[in-house]
């Protein structure tokens, strides 16, 4: 196995091929080398194959090299070399449509490896083939189940010219709100009972393009499309926008309490565990720092519990990239950061045991954000995670996303 600085090195050295069309396609011979050999890293086979899809001019020929791929049980640790696979065929202009039966093939097969069956499930989801959600549980590097549940009732709220709000309908409940012994840190205990009236909550964080058709102005500092979250925002500039929402909706808009966020987040768990998808996470489904961070000397580690390292995409993504939780609720682990209405507490000693939010006398007094973001390692990302913030403070991974009052007739 190359040790990671060599192995760097060789990922760049492939991603330079990209940008040298003409002599990219005689190194086809060495991208089959390293795409075939168990001996190199996940990461540089991975970029082996996206640079083959890239550079092979002969898409038939690239489609039975990526079957070939996904048909190779042999190596166990290859599954998500597999699952790009998948990605890939799934990425070949006109053959898509055809990938319908070997897909079904892959997601039925229980003795499938989980992260094969969930990329192809997930296939099979942008095809339109399956009309359900695909919710996602990961146990471990490899292990995952998969469930199948019904989508949550929406209602579209339009802002302007192909602009408009999705609410997801949040069912109440009860649910324990924070973290158990051995689990987190001090400000998200003692772990409580606390009931949720039902809610519409954003199906995914307030867009660039949400954003703007309602204050009139964006932001963000990753001005990278229209549907990426809206970041570089203040808790103040939230609840302005917030208010600016009632009045063009006449819909009461507001930021969720900790307590509907995190029970949105957690969506229904039987038994409270780190992250809604489980006892862990990989960044094939959500938007985190998967790799290792030295931060002032301390090592936060790109991988949480039993799960995988995995990639550092520098960037937002996206909303709706990866797949929901149980509620249809997109974007809650990673991405952005998300600003609750909650003034900042030590500890739940005497919190409300209701949806509403927490606050104190003090207007200037620290303000709660959610959820972690595309900057922070996964353990920032657990559904419990409580930051702590000034509300006028703003940073290029500090987004929200918003509740709206809808008519019961709606339910």
């Amino acid at each position: 196995m190359l040790e990671d600085d060599e192995a760097s090195i060789l990922i760049q050295t492939i991603q330079n091929l990209h940008k040298e069309s003409h002599y990219a396609q005689k190194a086809v011979p060495d991208l089959l080398k390293l795409l075939r050999s168990s001996e190199l890293s996940v990461e540089v086979r991975i970029e082996a194959l996206n640079a083959l899809i890239a550079i092979q001019p002969d898409k038939a020929v690239t489609q039975q090299i990526l079957k070939d791929v996904l048909a190779n049980r042999s190596e166990t640790d290859a599954s998500e070399v597999r699952a790009a696979a998948i990605k890939g065929l799934l990425h070949i202009k006109d053959y898509a449509d055809n990938l319908v039966p070997l897909l079904e093939t892959y997601f039925n097969d229980e003795s499938e490896v989980g992260l094969v069956r969930v990329q192809a499930g997930e296939g099979l989801r942008q095809l339109g083939v399956l009309q359900k959600l695909l919710v996602v549980e990961v146990l471990d590097k490899v292990n995952q189940n998969i469930r199948l549940v019904n989508p949550p009732k929406t209602h579209t709220v339009p802002l302007g010219e192909n602009v408009a709000l999705t609410l997801v309908y949040m069912p109440g409940g009860t649910f324990l709100m924070g973290s158990p012994e051995g689990e987190g840190y001090s400000v998200e205990k003692p772990q409580h009972e606390v009931s949720i009236e039902a809610f519409w909550l954003g199906q995914f964080p307030v867009t660039q393009a949400q954003y703007e058709a309602v204050i009139g102005r964006n932001p963000a500092t990753f001005r990278l499309g229209d549907n990426h979250p809206v970041e570089t925002v203040s808790w103040r500039d939230a609840v302005a926008f917030c208010e600016r929402l009632t009045e063009l909706t006449k819909l009461e808009s507001r930021l969720p309490s900790e307590a509907e966020w995190e029970y949105a987040c957690r969506a229904g768990t039987p038994t409270p565990t780190p992250f809604h998808t489980g006892p862990t996470i990989t960044t094939d489904l959500a938007n985190y720092r998967g790799t290792d961070w030295d931060y002032g000397g301390q090592i936060y580690s790109g991988a949480y519990g039993p799960g995988p390292h995995g990639i550092f995409r520098q960037q937002t993504t996206p909303v709706g990239q990866f797949l929901p939780n149980a509620f249809g609720l997109y974007d809650m682990h990673g991405n952005v950061w998300e600003w609750c209405a909650d003034h900042y507490h030590e500890s739940y000693e005497g919190a409300p045991t209701t949806s509403t939010p927490w606050l104190s006398s003090d207007e200037n007094s620290f303000r709660l954000l959610r959820g972690g973001s595309w900057f922070d390692p996964p353990d920032f990302c657990r559904s419990a995670y409580r930051y702590r913030i000034s509300p006028d403070y703003r940073a290029y991974h500090f987004g929200f996303r918003v509740v709206c009052s809808v008519a019961r007739t709606l339910i």
